[in-house]
């Protein structure tokens, strides 16, 4: 016995969550279409938010949204009526504080309107729909707001949203958030706005339980070109993305981080913003690294020794030649001192210009080694790069800060 009534106790819990979780989305959609002047969406929503959680903040807030709708269409005796109904609940439930005076006058006005629908035979009859009912509505993904608390409406200065949605029912076009009769079955409601993905849903619709279908349209990715030297590897927010030339780069609105790294270049990177479904490019410039703008200037320093070596050994090779004509002199005989002397010095010099053969073709490799290991083994990181904001009185913009 005990254990059954601990189960219907938490089966009680569980509803009643569930039914202030819908209520609450109910109302936040109520909130939403309030704040366009969409009074009679606005009204529905909370007359719906009413049945799933009889909350007074609920009825006031439908019985105002009524109220504004008979303002704005006085052919529908109804929301008259609905609004008295509302304002009637609210002050029953709350009998001071909270909006109790805006209710009563508001309350006072229908009933004299009601009284002259009357009077000039003007006044219809509630009536409570049997036939199916079926609203749509859109949410943006990269929109949503966070959830308010549910409370009495109130009349502060009304939003627009700056992104126009489209809502479609079987393909026709729709009112967004507004309840509107269909038939009974199967229908397809799909969502559109600029920038952003259609979204498509399948409903079924029943007599007498309206549906409230609400599409969450996810933005279209930005399309980002990035024209620099190819070869060089992209990397956006810290992440590879591959070598240039490469398609564009898909990129969700917002602000991104592009860093360039090649070999033999300076690490670049560039903040940008992009908007949902732009399509943009943006050239970043390539600088070469320190190491490469050396290697020039030390390949003509190898170069300089080539030439060297072979000035060495063209004097290398005139006093061999020397020394072997006096060589081949005194091999005869019957020469003089002199030519032994020219024999000796032609050695020599013969021998330093050989020697400094060695040592400039030696330096001449050593340099052009050293040159090729400072191009081929120029790979910069981008570890490091940081793109820092600056200003100045004068201007503003960011700089790339790190260790190349």
């Amino acid at each position: 016995m005990i254990r059954a009534a601990i189960l219907a106790l938490l089966v009680l819990v569980a509803t009643a969550h569930a039914d202030r979780k819908k209520a609450e989305q109910l109302f936040q959609r109520g909130e939403k279409a309030y704040r366009a002047q969409k009074f009679l969406a606005a009204a529905q929503s909370f007359e719906a938010a009413y049945k799933e959680l009889p909350a007074p903040e609920l009825a006031f807030s439908a019985a105002q949204a009524y109220r504004r709708q008979y303002r704005v269409d006085s052919t529908h005796s109804e929301y008259v009526e609905l609004a008295v109904k509302y304002y009637e609940l609210y002050l029953n439930e709350v009998k001071s504080g909270g909006r109790t005076g805006d209710a009563a006058d508001s309350l006072d006005d229908m009933k004299a309107e009601l009284r002259h629908l009357e009077k000039t035979g003007k006044l219809g009859k509630v009536t409570t729909d049997t036939v199916p009912m079926l609203a749509v509505a859109v949410e943006l993904a990269d929109r949503q707001q966070a959830p308010t608390k549910m409370r009495e409406i109130d009349d502060t200065k009304p939003t627009q949203a700056d992104t126009p949605v489209k809502t479609f029912v079987d393909g026709k076009p729709v009112e967004s958030d507004v309840l509107l009769p269909v038939k009974e079955g199967e229908h397809i409601v799909r969502g559109e706005a600029d920038g952003y993905k259609p979204a498509e849903k399948r409903v079924r619709v029943l007599a007498g339980v309206p549906v409230y279908e609400q599409l969450m349209l996810e933005p279209l990715a930005a399309q980002l070109t990035v024209e620099t030297e190819a070869g060089a590897t992209l990397i956006v927010d810290g992440r590879g993305v591959g070598e240039t030339p490469r398609a564009p780069i898909s990129l969700d609105a917002g602000t991104h981080v592009i860093t360039v790294v090649r070999s033999g270049r300076k690490p670049a990177a560039r903040e940008i913003t992009v908007e949902r479904a732009q399509s943009k490019t943006v050239k970043i410039v390539l600088a070469p690294t320190a190491r490469r703008r050396a290697v020039p200037w030390v390949l003509g320093g190898a170069g300089g020794f080539v030439v060297l070596t072979g000035v060495a050994a063209s004097g290398a090779l005139y006093w061999n030649g020397q020394a072997v004509d006096n060589r081949d002199k005194l091999a005869a005989g019957n020469q003089t001192q002199d030519v032994l002397d020219d024999y000796n010095f032609a050695r020599t010099y013969r021998s330093r210009a050989l020697t400094s053969v060695y040592i400039m073709s030696g330096a001449a490799v050593a340099i052009g080694l050293t040159a090729a290991w400072l191009y081929y083994f120029d790979s910069p990181s981008a570890e490091g790069v940081k793109v820092v904001p600056i200003a100045t009185p004068n201007t503003a913009g960011a700089v790339i800060s790190g260790r190349f």
